[in-house]
């Protein structure tokens, strides 16, 4: 099985013959939608953020059919908006704006008291946003409340451990006396790769020589004339010189030139140590793009770093070279040496194991730290670390110093408490809805890329047969298939649109039976090769069984219905043998009238029917007027006239084919009663 998780409920399209179904909505069903788009939100969480919401959006316009937008604020400096296509109105940028315009609604994003955002639905022309709708966005904003704080704890995780990362990586090659191109080099390439950046992925950094000039030490995707102009600038010489007397952070934007060949903007970061000016990065940034304010925090904190590099490098003093380094890091640094005495703690590795630097310098590491000190070289592990504040939850890792007097190894100390946190959260939230899955009625398998089979709740092991779910694990998703050509088909829609939704196809129960289901495929983004995928189906069989009643049923009654409307046609022509074949000309005639005309084909056949049985008030007139040779008179000239509407009998006529009197007169009509036409005995048709 091959496909992408999204449980989907059939949903009225808006504007069509179910729009009032949608207003009139049952609890029960709206409930159900919710869960579904929790469902979705679950399984479509491990995307970034951005993404996560353009697939929410598209989700919540397919369930509703109404034009969607959401506006969330993960942080002070990072805000995510995300619309349909189509969505018309302007979002505003600040939460304290309310939109407000009579085809807009908004519904707030909140947690608790603290408004996280707003999720906007247009109305459109002429169209009402149902009850059940508004309820449904209402309800969801509590949902998206939570979702935001996984995703700024999220985004928070991302961007210490990203920061980190780079500042341990600088620490290291510093420490080992790498040269300083290099570390400047593996600098750049952190900033080129860093997505709220949106660089070009090219650039360069320069550092002020002594002799007064900015010098390109290191370059990425620079071309071969502007290292000829700018490998060595004065200070406010062109662009990056005018930068470097500013020391701030700032966007420029480069005109045309002959070395550039397009225009362009550039993003430039001061590297500075103690408000000195040291250097300059210079990104070029992407057409029409901004660097986001959470990455330009992180810029500038690299940036302070290769600020205290670039200075101790130029300095004699090693051992006051190394701890000013140390002292730069948000992580917590503790250095040892060979005996495994401390040599040197940060304030951030006082700060995280709630202890002064006084109480630690010159103390044996594990004898204070058990689990920290016994690390070895290149050993990271997670620790539980009981602080000053309560529970903390670290993760230490140790590597070894070489030609460095100050230290023989370094352990840093990060502190992991608010990822715990969410991993715990996380993990109570997919028990929630496993829980939700397993109790569903309709079928739920995950399947991974290869179609093997890794959960199925208890109804799909009942609508399939089984007594255990247990039984469906490990199996193939084709061994179910009825029928192959389904399967085939099935699995060509889902390499071309990634999903299959509501597909009627007959699945292979446990005895071999066939189970009829209305089954749905959806992806689940995972960690594995490609994506996993859910299916969800329900048992259809029983509608299928009455569906094939009730058309055989129809058959049948077409059928009768054709053989009474032939017998009577026929029964009207042999009273009256003259007019044989008569009706059925008449059919042909009127049929082909109606077919000139454009007439729809149901009006026809009434019109044919209605043409084979136009005579049939004939029997209601005695055989001595149909068939007497002479003249008729008005008497019976006027009950010919009226046959048509002699279309219900009381009994068959006599066998003698007599006119009986009144009483037994089978003939005699209320309408001939009411005109005072009576045959009888006494009365004679001349």
């Amino acid at each position: 099985m091959k496909s992408r998780n999204r449980p989907e409920i059939p949903v009225p399209e808006p504007g069509g013959k179910s729009e009032k179904g949608r207003e009139s909505l049952r609890p029960a069903t709206l409930e159900n939608t919710l869960s579904q788009i929790h469902s979705f939100i679950l399984a479509s969480l491990s995307y970034p953020s951005r993404i996560f919401l353009n697939r929410l959006v598209k989700e919540l316009k397919r369930i509703t059919g109404f034009e969607v937008a959401i506006r969330l604020s993960l942080s002070g400096e990072t805000t995510l908006i995300a619309r349909s296509p189509t969505f018309s109105h302007k979002i505003p940028e600040s939460l304290e704006v309310t939109p407000s315009s009579p085809d807009l609604f908004s519904f707030p994003i909140y947690r608790g008291k603290e408004t996280l955002g707003f999720l906007l639905v247009e109305r459109g022309e002429n169209r009402e946003i149902p009850a059940w709708t508004k309820d449904l966005f209402s309800k969801l904003g509590r949902t998206l409340g939570s979702v935001v704080r996984l995703l700024r704890e999220n985004e928070f995780l991302k961007t210490k451990y990203r920061l980190q990362k780079i500042l341990s990586q600088l620490l290291g090659m510093t420490l080992e006396d790498a040269p300083i191109e290099e570390i400047l080099n593996a600098a750049l390439e952190f900033f080129l790769e860093l997505e709220t950046l949106h660089t070009s992925r090219r650039g360069a950094i320069c550092i002020l020589s002594q002799g007064g000039k900015l010098e390109m030490v290191a370059q990425k995707g620079v071309g071969e004339e502007i290292l000829k102009k700018c490998r060595s600038i004065l200070p406010g010489e062109c662009l990056c010189g005018e930068a470097f007397k500013e020391k701030r952070p700032q966007v420029k934007r480069h005109a045309d030139t002959a070395e550039t060949k397009s225009d362009h903007e550039h993003l430039f970061i001061p590297v500075t140590f103690r408000k000195t000016a040291l250097g300059l990065i210079n990104l070029y940034i992407k057409d029409g793009e901004k660097p986001e304010r959470s990455g330009l925090e992180i810029a500038q904190e690299v940036a302070r770093m290769l600020g205290a590099i670039i200075y101790h490098y130029r300095q004699e003093e090693r051992t006051k070279f190394h701890s000013q380094i140390l002292s730069q890091f948000t992580s917590g640094v503790l250095a040892q040496d060979r005996e495994g005495r401390v040599t040197y703690i940060n304030p951030q590795g006082e700060r995280i194991l709630g202890k002064e630097a006084k109480r630690v310098l010159e103390r044996n590491l594990k004898r204070l730290f058990p689990e920290i000190g016994s690390l070895a070289n290149n050993e990271s592990k997670e620790i539980a670390f009981q602080g000053k504040e309560g529970k903390t939850y670290l993760e230490a890792f140790t590597f070894p110093l070489k030609d460095v007097k100050m230290a023989e190894r370094v352990t840093l100390l990060q502190d992991v408490t608010l990822r715990k946190i969410a991993e715990e959260a996380r993990r109570k939230a997919e028990e929630r809805f496993r829980v939700l899955f397993e109790t569903a009625q309709e079928g739920v398998v995950f399947a991974s890329p290869d179609g093997e089979i890794s959960f199925a709740n208890e109804s799909a092991a009942k609508i399939l047969g089984y007594e255990d779910p247990e039984e469906l694990k490990g199996r193939k998703t084709e061994e179910f298939y009825a029928d192959p050509e389904e399967e085939r088909l099935l699995l060509q829609d889902l390499a071309r649109d990634g999903y299959v939704r509501g597909r009627e196809i007959g699945l292979k129960g446990k005895e071999g039976t066939v189970v009829y289901t209305l089954l749905s495929v959806v992806p689940i983004n995972g960690e594995s090769a490609g994506p996993s995928y859910g299916v969800v189906f329900t048992d259809i069989t029983a509608r299928k069984k009455a569906e094939e009643e009730s058309r055989a049923n129809l058959d049948l009654y077409k059928r009768l219905l054709e053989e009474t409307v032939n017998a009577f046609s026929s029964l009207a022509e042999t009273r009256d043998p003259y007019l044989a074949g008569h009706q059925t000309r008449v059919t042909g005639l009127a049929c082909a009238i109606a077919r000139e005309m454009g007439l729809e084909e149901e009006r026809i056949k009434g019109l044919r029917y209605a043409a084979l049985l136009h005579d049939l008030g004939k029997l209601g007139i005695p055989l001595e007027i149909l068939s007497k040779p002479g003249k008729l008179n008005e008497m019976e000239f006027n009950l010919i006239k009226i046959h048509p509407q002699r279309v219900a009998l009381r009994r068959p006529p006599s066998r003698s084919g007599e006119i009986g009197n009144t009483s037994g007169n089978p003939f005699q009509t209320r309408e001939a009663q009411r005109d005072g036409v009576q045959f009888n005995k006494n009365s004679s048709p001349n």
